[in-house]
């Protein structure tokens, strides 16, 4: 847990890994950029990497940095090699996320203690500055709780959603156990893992660190983290581990990261399911299994048993109403830089059509949705797919389903809230301008609300407080508001600000219009509270927040 997210610093996480380390010695540098891991058209790049460091070393000697020491060293670096200027920040900004990532894991270096075992990350919820995530680990708790036959729970973490699946390890351990769980444990299983038992008959167990640095683009982590390494090859070699850690849970959460390499850990490469994922699913009908997950630890968690409901891998809103969506895996980051796109547009808005673990059933799983403007992409791609419903979840939220009794009502807990898009009324069109669709129909859910999914796919509020739904209220006349590409309505919280203005002009009857936008530049984007908008408020809190019901999401390409 980064100290930059504690009220204060708690005084045991001095004797804690508190950040990555890096040394910049011969052997790590010759690894780092080893011509056999760089691609042919990238050989020149890494021999000025290669000189760059050397260079950088000499006057370090044995000192070590932390990682935001070593980007600012690089950066500030320049040397002359054969005749040529080597500017450390073009290098660094020319490097792909993969090439960077090649470097930094060689350099790093593992953190350990006198006697030899390794320092790990500690977690301090009670002193994290947002209350809600800690909230939200222990509602997780107290579900697991509710299904465990023990006098307390046992808890799973998943790291496979990560391209360093033991970075992430000592983390959410450490946070479920500062939530209050007794007893919390580290799956290891991820997409080279599940890879390497597929080979040869486990075979190719002993190849996991070259599996790990195809399939993941991670490196050198026995050096780092010995300990989960070889508890990983004894997964590895010994399958029945593994399931026997998901018969005795109670719980399964799903670190954030790359959804598709989640997807790689659990399902074949057929698309069947492996053993693990069948015995959760048996779980989870069972009404044995709490699984849970953050950021694409919740977006691989869309699928239906007829594979017909997609996963979202990657992308963002401007360049989903660019370009449409795509039935691809994810670019990688910044892969326009070292020519790995293929034909995809960088950041293109992509999916996989067979879905994620089929976990949730009602509709595509979206994250980090209000804080990055998602609405548009989710809408989109719902609508390309065939998907009546996409569900949004905001960050430090948490969305309370029951897969076991479906119509049971939905809940959102924390900060923020859940955005249901209903694509029932849509209609989308796509010429050279870019997309255009109209009338998605936006249903805004936040702290303690309830919703129901009917059979047919339309939502209602649930009646939780015995106060009858009648007392929401309707606008006497439509009421909209247009925004341009340049408010951040594509890329920020633009569009939830709005929906709470909307909502309190229609609960309020005092109907004002919207301040002047800007003319856009590629497109717009209205929102209307129309004769089917429902919106209920809650003046009484200190801020007051709205929900509401079918709110009209429009898009369409900037006139010219």
């Amino acid at each position: 847990m980064a100290s930059k997210n504690c009220v204060e610093t708690p005084s045991f996480f001095i004797n804690s890994k508190t950040s990555l380390r890096f040394k910049l010695g011969q052997q790590q540098i010759k690894a780092a950029t080893n011509p056999v891991i760089w691609a042919a058209h990238r050989q020149t790049l890494a021999g000025h990497w290669r000189q760059l460091l050397t260079a950088i070393a000499s006057p370090l000697g044995q000192q070590q940095l932390s990682k935001h020491e070593l980007v600012d060293l690089i950066k500030a670096s320049r040397i002359e090699y054969q005749g040529n200027t080597i500017n450390g920040y073009d290098l660094y900004r020319q490097s792909s996320d993969a090439e960077w990532y090649r470097i930094q894991d060689h350099l790093e270096v593992g953190q350990f203690q006198q006697n030899g075992q390794r320092l790990t990350e500690n977690v301090a919820l009670e002193h994290n500055k947002n209350l809600h995530s800690r909230h939200i680990y222990q509602q997780f708790i107290a579900m697991a709780k509710q299904v465990s036959t023990a006098q307390s729970p046992s808890i799973l973490v998943v790291t496979a959603s990560a391209r360093d699946p033991f970075e992430a390890v000592d983390f959410y351990r450490n946070a479920f156990i500062s939530a209050g769980a007794k007893s919390v444990q580290w799956l290891p299983l991820d997409a080279a893992l599940q890879h390497a038992r597929r080979a040869n008959q486990g075979a190719d167990c002993q190849q996991l660190p070259q599996l790990h640095a195809t399939i993941q683009g991670v490196h050198n982590r026995a050096a780092v983290y010995p300990d989960l390494v070889e508890l990983q090859q004894q997964h590895c070699h010994k399958p029945e581990l593994t399931l026997a850690m998901i018969e005795q849970a109670d719980g399964i959460f799903i670190n954030g990261g790359d959804q598709s390499l989640t997807v790689q850990a659990f399902r074949h490469s057929d698309g069947s399911d492996s053993a693990e994922l069948t015995l959760i699913k048996q779980k989870l009908a069972a009404g044995n299994l709490v699984v849970g997950g953050t950021s694409a630890g919740t977006a691989v968690q869309s699928g239906n048993p007829t594979d017909s409901l997609a996963m979202i891998t990657n992308g963002s809103s401007i360049n989903a109403v660019r370009y449409g969506a795509f039935a691809s895996l994810a670019t990688a980051e910044n892969c326009d830089k070292d020519g790995s796109c293929g034909e995809l547009p960088d950041n293109a808005l992509s999916y996989k059509q067979d879905g994620g673990l089929g976990l949730f059933h009602w509709g595509i799983t979206d994250t980090h949705f209000a804080e990055r403007g998602r609405h548009t992409r989710l809408a989109i791609l719902a609508k390309q797919t065939g998907s009546r419903l996409g569900f949004g979840v905001d960050e430090a939220t948490a969305l309370l389903a029951n897969t076991k009794v479906p119509e049971q009502a939905m809940q959102v807990i924390g900060q923020g809230g859940v955005h249901v898009l209903d694509i029932h009324q849509a209609t989308l069109a796509q010429s050279d301008a870019g997309i255009s669709f109209s009338n998605a129909r936006w249903h805004g859910f936040f702290a303690n609300d309830q919703f129901q999914v009917a059979a047919d796919g339309s939502v209602q509020f649930v009646d939780k407080d015995q106060e009858t739904v009648n007392e929401a209220k309707k606008p006497t006349q439509p009421v909209s508001v247009t925004l341009a590409d340049d408010s951040g309505v594509f890329y920020n919280a633009t569009l939830r600000q709005q929906g709470q203005w909307l909502a309190q002009q229609v609960v309020t009857g005092d109907i004002k219009s919207p301040s002047q936008q800007q003319t856009a530049s590629e497109f717009t984007l209205s929102l209307t509270a129309d004769q089917q908008t429902y919106v209920v408020c809650q003046p009484e809190s200190q801020q007051p927040q709205c929900s509401w019901l079918n709110m009209a999401l429009s898009v369409s390409p900037a006139p010219h």
